[in-house]
């Protein structure tokens, strides 16, 4: 149970992590077009 938390916890935080840079490079691709 304890090892499936921890696997579970590790993708939702690294899915979060690729979202946030995925944003990041979002918006700075649309400030460098502007």
């Amino acid at each position: 149970m304890i090892v499936t938390i921890i696997v579970v916890t590790a993708i939702i935080v690294s899915s979060l992590s690729i979202i946030d840079i995925e944003n990041k490079i979002l918006k700075t691709l649309t400030f460098k077009n502007n």
